[in-house]
């Protein structure tokens, strides 16, 4: 056989061969892309939502002032927010003497977070969404999930086949090829 039909054959060979795994590839692509499209668009809006909104404002800070009256176990009690050396600090005073009250202990602190907890709906949708980001559906505090894990391995593998289709498909390598 001539060597022109020999390089011929195989040049029809190899394309046939590169058909038959651009396609293997594409599906694989597109099974990958409709898996992991979901939650690749959960993290990205998210991330928005996380970058937009100030962490301050989820925590609620924007509504602490500096001084305010309120009951505390059922005292009025005067709360006094004031910084030391950058340090921020809060300090409770009796309502009716002026008297600075002294730290609360365990059993009080507790009782305190569950009446003033501040929880808002800014709050609630940055947990909701961080859940979602992070996806840790049970504590909500795990970024090491088995899952994201999983799914960040999934995403890469989507985008590394699209990589590999679009030099297989694209005329700046058939070109080589021919």
């Amino acid at each position: 056989m001539p060597l022109s039909r020999r390089c011929s054959n195989t040049w029809r060979g190899q394309v046939a061969n590169n058909s038959r795994s651009a396609y293997w590839v594409r599906k694989a692509h597109r099974w990958l892309g409709l898996l992991i499209g979901i939650q690749l668009l959960l993290w990205t809006v998210s991330g928005l939502y996380f970058s937009l909104v100030p962490i301050e404002t989820v925590r609620g800070e924007d509504r602490v002032r500096a001084l305010r009256l309120r009951r505390v176990l059922d005292a009025p009690v005067y709360e006094i927010n004031y910084q030391v050396g950058g340090e921020s600090r809060i300090q409770l005073a009796d309502a009716g003497s002026g008297v600075l009250l002294p730290p609360v202990n365990r059993e009080q602190a507790i009782a305190l977070a569950r009446v003033t907890a501040r929880r808002n709906s800014t709050w609630r949708l940055f947990d909701f969404l961080w859940m979602l980001h992070i996806m840790d559906f049970e504590d909500r505090d795990d970024f090491n999930t088995g899952l994201l894990q999983l799914f960040a391995i999934l995403g890469v593998i989507t985008i590394v086949s699209g990589f590999i289709l679009w030099a297989m498909t694209t005329s700046l390598f058939r070109g080589r090829q021919q």
